[in-house]
């Protein structure tokens, strides 16, 4: 099953755009207040009747509430991610990927390359991550 109840419509510029303007009207790296911010973003969108606006926002939303096992301070050994119920299917996770490269918010584009790499063992997603969550930590 995948992350989302219904397919993910393709993510055009457009969608990114809103993504990354959505991400960038919060002056913070911290994961849970960016995720605040899409989910509000998601309810306006589909308020307005953009719904592939809305499910691109909660899409985004939703991989930032993924609990990833080491990002803990006091269990730093552990490596593996805990998805949600539903693992992300292949149109998820290409899509995944391509926000991982686009998304200009460190913390997010990190998360989501983070995640990327615990499901597909991509090796450049692990390295995207690495720099990524350095640049947010900066």
């Amino acid at each position: 099953m995948a992350v989302l109840d219904r397919p993910l419509a393709p993510l055009d510029d457009r969608r990114i755009d809103l993504i990354n303007q959505t991400l960038a009207a919060e002056d913070t790296e911290h994961d849970m207040v960016l995720t605040l911010r899409l989910g509000s973003a998601a309810h306006a969108a589909g308020e307005a009747g953009d719904g592939e606006g809305e499910q691109a926002l909660g899409f985004v939303a939703r991989l930032l509430l993924i609990h990833i096992e080491g990002l803990d301070h006091e269990r730093p050994a552990a490596a593996a991610s805990v998805l949600p119920r539903n693992d992300p299917n292949e149109a998820e996770l290409e899509a995944m990927c391509l926000l991982a490269e686009r998304v200009t918010k460190p913390i997010a584009r990190a998360r989501i390359a983070d995640l990327v790499w615990q499901k597909a063992r991509d090796h450049r997603m692990a390295a995207l991550a690495v720099k990524a969550y350095l640049e947010a930590g900066a």
